[in-house]
């Protein structure tokens, strides 16, 4: 194997994915939209109500009412000048009948919905909630409150307690959080934060593995359908192809990583997030990098038996799926980085890339379990490589037909 040739590849490879208009938009729309999916949802749940709200309220007890419209109109105000919510006291002395009746009012959108409070609620600690809309959750949680303040101040004024000595012994204690790194520094730190590490880590080898191993099996289709690939094949050997291909979009992948972790520094910085981004990137690139040499050389042998696109997209799915499975086990890896689930799935080759580095930005595990889920990375990439390589020689240049398992098999027992 000519080294001259496999860089030859690998800078053509480089230079012809880079300057596509489909790589510079990824580059910078896929972290955007990410990013929007994230933010755009707590926005619109933050966002601040731009009208009065009408609701309906049903006190049995007849002791709540005025004073939560009252703590109402004076704790939530819209712009405006308006009050944000416009309580209703409903009239009636049947409660199953106060319910009928509003819930054909509410239907009519004479009110976005109903406060029952029961005439028991002293003894059962509950009240109801009617509407067409029961996931409104600030508005529903704003009025509730109220109700539930009010409700607690009655208690203890009938009990002869002073509300404010009380409010006083009550009041939360703030807890801050302090994280002890191996090297015996202090940081501050909190669930978002650790959330944000572990999700951008993640991410970041999810989307390289993703894109630039799917970039790599419709290259490999394209050529075969182009008859491009025998022109290369004429010129260097199958394995100088392979690795050159492999080696330039692996620099590929490394410049998209580069510039989402910088992207992801700066917008870190915005919301005090940069430290908590920034202490784990090179651990985090470094697994990156042989995450998309695992998948890629994997990729790349399965990849060169397909056929049709169809085949392509079923097999680079599947192997993605593997890749994405620990997004699904990211709580648990915030409870427990250094669990048993945590520490078997760090070792299985096919998801080291996305654990390990998951643990290291909630607890660093031991100097000894990091080398060696590095080690063990390279020894599957090896391995991968090995088995990839017989099948590539071999199936870049079958047409029209997709190698057996059989075939497969008796390629791999080939020597040579």
């Amino acid at each position: 194997m000519t080294l001259s040739k496999l860089f030859m590849v690998a800078r053509w490879e480089f230079t012809e994915k880079i300057r596509t208009k489909a790589f510079v938009v990824a580059l910078f729309v896929t972290p955007l939209i990410s990013v929007s999916f994230m933010v755009i949802p707590m926005l619109l749940i933050n966002k601040e109500n731009d009208e009065t709200k009408t609701y309906a309220i049903y006190d049995a007890t007849e002791q709540l009412t005025k004073t939560v419209i009252d703590s109402l109109h004076s704790k939530y105000i819209l712009k405006d000048g308006k009050p944000m919510y416009d309580i209703v006291p409903a009239v009636g002395t049947n409660i199953d009948k106060v319910i009928t009746e509003y819930k054909q009012r509410i239907l009519n959108e004479e009110f976005e919905g109903i406060f029952i409070i029961p005439q028991n609620i002293v003894k059962e600690r509950k009240a109801m909630y009617y509407s067409t809309n029961v996931a409104s959750e600030q508005d529903i949680s704003n009025v509730s409150s109220e109700i539930e303040g009010v409700f607690i101040d009655n208690q203890l004024r009938g009990n002869n307690v002073d509300i404010y000595k009380f409010k006083e012994i009550t009041r939360s204690v703030k807890l801050d959080r302090i994280k002890i790194t191996r090297d015996g520094k202090s940081e501050g730190s909190d669930f978002l934060k650790q959330y944000i590490s572990v999700f951008f880590a993640l991410f970041l080898i999810f989307f390289l593995i993703s894109s630039t191993g799917q970039a790599l099996v419709r290259s490999l289709l394209e050529e075969k359908s182009n008859r491009i690939m025998e022109v290369l094949l004429s010129s260097c050997s199958a394995r100088e192809l392979m690795f050159g291909k492999l080696l330039g979009l692996g620099g590929l992948g490394l410049v998209q990583g580069g510039v989402w972790g910088l992207l992801a520094i700066i917008g870190g910085s915005q919301f005090g997030m940069q430290v908590a981004l920034t202490a784990h990137l090179p651990i985090t690139l470094l697994f990156a990098a042989l995450g998309y040499m695992f998948y890629a050389s994997l990729m790349i042998g399965i990849g060169s038996t397909v056929t049709t696109e169809q085949e392509a997209q079923n097999i680079t799915g599947y192997i993605i799926l593997l890749a994405v499975m620990p997004l699904v086990l990211i709580i648990s890896f915030l409870a427990n980085p250094n669990g048993t689930l945590a520490k078997v799935l760090t070792y299985i080759p096919f998801l080291t890339p996305s654990v390990m580095p998951a643990r290291i930005a909630v607890q660093t595990p031991e100097l000894w379990e990091i080398l060696l889920s590095i080690a063990l990375m390279i020894v599957s990439i090896i391995g991968v490589i090995y088995i990839s390589s017989k099948i590539f020689t071999v199936g870049i240049l079958s047409y029209g037909k997709r190698l057996t398992l059989a075939e497969v098999w008796h390629l791999l027992k080939a020597k040579g």
